[in-house]
């Protein structure tokens, strides 16, 4: 009787045995391809960056190619980047919708420096300040001169609201200052040095229309200084459009919509930003090229696996 106990106990513990035995390999088997998918989303993640380095490197067609068991494909027309991998016959990866970064996007952007010394400009989420771009977009001066309703050559001297007209005007001389002048559908292109402010109140509004962006301010000059109300005052200027300077932009007071893109920007008080209220002149203006000339930086914007 006790043998026939221990016998009957003894297969129990042997059932039991077995099946803890194939649960630990079943238990094992689920772990190790766990690690090993989460092993190949970390080769992908870090192959997409990869592409994205590619792409931002140089020109697109680098966003296409293949490493080992990794291909990477890029399509410039629809800005789709699609990574995969195979691995024993599987193949899984990412598609990522990506967009085009330029400077006119931001409501500060610069290819140097912006100090902000902690001041604001209470910009949008979408219009966030962005430093440090590799390169500034190209001012075409040939364009301006030739679409200049009026060139101004004079060097030293303060304009008034009565000196101008509207339209595209272009100021050729150095050391120039503006005060109490009030123009819409205007752009001013200055292609001299030196220091150009703004002095008690100035309106300046730029032209737009559904295809076309006109910037508010243009500085080809890489030494010009440009001061929005350089002498704080009860004065403030109101300016709709971009400002764009090779040289540096300082920023006191005043009512901008923005963008402002420069080699340098420095605010030295807090800015009432208006981008919300003028979304419209964030995009590509005239008088810089063609957009698709330039090997734009890429972002991603969403991803999805596969």
């Amino acid at each position: 009787m006790y043998i026939v106990a221990i016998m009957i106990t003894a297969v129990v513990f042997s059932i039991t045995g077995l099946g803890v035995m194939n649960l630990a390999l079943l238990v094992n088997l689920d772990t190790q391809a766990a690690v090993q998918f989460s092993e190949n989303q970390i080769d992908l993640e870090s192959e997409v960056n990869i592409a994205l380095w590619r792409l931002n490197a140089g020109d697109d067609t680098l966003g296409t190619y293949t490493s080992d068991n990794f291909t990477s494909t890029f399509d410039s027309a629809s800005l789709t980047l699609t990574l995969s991998m195979a691995i024993d016959g599987d193949t899984s990866g990412f598609q990522l919708q990506l967009e085009e970064d330029y400077h006119f996007t931001h409501a500060l952007a610069s290819q140097n420096n912006i100090d902000t010394y902690n001041y604001t400009i209470n910009e949008e989420p979408d219009h966030e300040v962005r430093e440090k771009f590799e390169f500034l977009p190209i001012v075409d001066e040939a364009y301006w001169l030739s679409v200049a309703d009026s060139i101004f050559t004079d060097n030293s001297k303060t304009f008034h609201d009565w000196d101008l007209i509207e339209g595209i005007l272009v100021f050729t001389g150095n050391d120039l200052k503006f005060q109490d002048i009030d123009v819409e559908n205007t752009t001013m292109v200055f292609t001299g040095d030196g220091v150009m402010d703004f002095t008690k109140s100035n309106t300046l509004k730029a032209a737009y229309n559904d295809s076309t962006i006109y910037p508010a301010l243009v500085f080809t000059d890489s030494t010009s200084y440009f001061f929005i109300n350089e002498w704080l005052s009860l004065y403030k200027d109101h300016i709709e459009g971009a400002i764009f300077s090779y040289g540096t932009v300082v920023l006191r007071t005043g009512e901008l919509s923005g963008p402002v893109v420069g080699n340098n920007i420095l605010v030295w008080k807090n800015m009432n930003f208006l981008d919300d209220q003028y979304p419209q002149y964030y995009g590509w203006p005239v008088g810089f090229g063609d957009f698709k000339d330039y090997d734009w930086p890429k972002q991603i914007v969403q991803w999805e696996s596969f």
